[in-house]
C-alpha cells in the first residue's frame, strides 16, 4: 500500500515501511510535500481523507468569528 505521508494516522507494529519521493522535482517543488510511505507486511493503517494543514484549515472555518 502506498499512501502520502501528510494522510497517515497510525499503523500497526508488524507493518514495515520505506519512504520514497513521488513523482518528479517539479511536482516536488510546485506540488507539495511530495513525499510517500510505502506499507509491506501484515497489519492495519489508518489514514484520514484531509492532510493535517488542510485539516486544520477545515476546523478554522467552521469556528464562529472572533469578536474584537
Amino acid at each position: 500500500m502506498i499512501v502520502d505521508t501528510g494522510h497517515i494516522v497510525a499503523f500497526e507494529e508488524g507493518l514495515n515501511y520505506e519512504m520514497t519521493k513521488f513523482g518528479g522535482w517539479k511536482s516536488f517543488f510546485l506540488g507539495g510535500e511530495g513525499f510517500v510511505a510505502r506499507f509491506k507486511g501484515k497489519g492495519k493503517v489508518w489514514i484520514q481523507s484531509r492532510n493535517v494543514p488542510s485539516l486544520g484549515s477545515w476546523f478554522r472555518n467552521q469556528l464562529p468569528p472572533i469578536k474584537r
